[in-house]
């Protein structure tokens, strides 16, 4: 296999790549450390200026930000607290450019998924300027982790 577009290493690693589509990316990214670099640079992109960015303790909405959890070419995730549900969401500011009413309709699209692979989006909504995500937090260990230790299995 030669080395996949730049769109599709991004696609693989945002986990929007077909199933049949993975098993041979996976085998070419054992094999090829250029591509590997690219998906850790892809994964680890910084789209948002730290000095815009809120802080561990600050409220956005009924949210309240625990801990950054990373950063990459659509947004910042934190880890969050919903204080009126009281539980742990990942909470996402998007920052990818596009119209406001474009964002929404695909989150309202996202909400209506249901499955295992696919993380549950609990609520959208705007503030300090941005499209806010709400969604279930998934707790393990990042991509560039995986890819550093070589550890491309699905599970």
């Amino acid at each position: 296999m030669l080395c996949p577009e730049t769109q599709l290493l991004a696609d693989f690693a945002a986990g929007n790549v077909a199933t049949f589509d993975q098993e041979d990316l996976l085998v070419h990214l054992d094999r090829c450390t250029t591509c590997r670099k690219e998906i850790a640079e892809i994964s680890s992109a910084e789209s948002v200026p730290s000095s815009l960015l809120p802080s561990s303790g600050d409220t956005i909405g009924r949210y309240e930000l625990v801990a950054p959890l990373g950063q990459g070419a659509m947004g910042v995730v934190y880890k969050a607290r919903d204080l009126m549900l009281h539980r742990d969401v990942a909470l996402k500011m998007l920052s990818i450019s596009g119209e406001r009413d474009v964002l929404l309709r695909e989150a309202r699209i996202a909400c209506q998924l249901n499955h295992e692979g696919v993380v549950r989006v609990y609520d959208v909504f705007e503030a300090q300027g941005r499209v806010w995500l709400s969604m279930e937090l998934v707790e393990g260990v990042t991509l560039k982790t995986r890819f550093d230790a070589r550890d491309y299995s699905l599970q």
